[in-house]
């Protein structure tokens, strides 16, 4: 098919980049400390649209905001010097890598800041461990898919394995493999989805292990490739991605789409003795915040 990884330069328009520790533009001479050791995910809301599948989430960094004022973005775990004393609202954002890249970080939109007061002392430690949660209102949950129950959501020209042995979390998850000279797998939603084409921040999430690299992006109604979002490289061990969509529905508004998973078997040996290119996918998320 041909489908090509495509780079897009507008993603500022988009997104907030930083990098993973900015310095503190104040002196601070006898600090308190903010020590964020590690984060928890917990959905306290029911949504309408039978979101929001799995709590794993993968947030590199968090921004830290006191009274107002943002210190600056940290890699989880961090401590963060803070020159106020007394009573303080502390607001912590999570961040993401977008595309799996590691230079290209963002808000992660759809999630809800973690808001809190303390007391910071002088020389004090205080330890937060942050619970975040998707925004209750104004949040969309266009596919959503965990491979727990008969049947799956993710078909395409490829022979499509629910299996137990290769798992993420739960009992099931999904295996494509190429085999018998197969040389592209594409794999898509099969239903079309109503992803918004607007400036809203429209994301893929899915857990992957892998042996090939794949590719993530949009096709339309008569599945031809609009665009990929990104993809990910080779990984023997479970990771998570988080794919921005945003730039190829906005680029080509259309009432619906499919999303679609693509690799080859480009990087294996032609005469049948290299392993046989396989993708497991777990936890897909389609989700989207205004």
């Amino acid at each position: 098919m041909g489908i090509r990884v495509i780079l897009y330069g507008f993603l500022g328009f988009f997104l907030l980049c930083f990098s993973s520790c900015e310095k503190l533009k104040t002196k601070i001479d006898n600090p308190g400390y903010i020590k964020i050791p590690s984060y928890k995910v917990f959905y306290k809301h029911s949504y309408a649209n039978g979101g929001p599948g799995t709590t794993n989430h993968k947030f590199t960094d968090v921004k830290v905001s006191v009274n107002g004022e943002v210190f600056g973005v940290f890699p989880i775990p961090c401590t963060v010097p803070v020159p106020q004393v007394g009573s303080s609202n502390i607001v912590l954002t999570p961040i993401i890598k977008v595309n799996g890249v590691s230079t290209l970080r963002s808000e992660y939109a759809p999630m809800r800041i973690f808001d809190t007061t303390l007391t910071i002392e002088a020389g004090k430690i205080n330890e937060i461990i942050p619970t975040f949660d998707y925004y209750e209102s104004g949040v969309t949950f266009y596919w959503v898919e965990d491979f727990e129950v008969s049947g799956s959501s993710l078909i395409g020209d490829t022979a499509i394995k629910l299996q137990t042995v290769e798992k993420f979390e739960g009992a099931k998850a999904v295996k494509i493999e190429l085999r018998n000279g197969q040389s592209t797998s594409l794999s898509y939603s099969s239903s079309l989805l109503p992803l918004p084409n607007t400036s809203e921040m429209l994301y893929l999430e899915v857990n992957y292990k892998c042996n090939q690299a794949f590719e993530v992006g949009l096709l339309d109604a008569n599945k031809n490739p609009l665009g990929a979002a990104g993809g990910a490289n080779p990984s023997a061990d479970w990771n998570k991605i988080y794919l921005f969509l945003t730039p190829i529905s906005s680029r080509t508004p259309l009432p619906a789409y499919h999303v679609y998973f693509y690799f080859t078997n480009a990087s294996f040996s032609d005469n049948g003795l290299g392993p046989n290119p396989i993708l497991y996918i777990d936890n897909i998320k389609v989700v989207s915040q205004p």
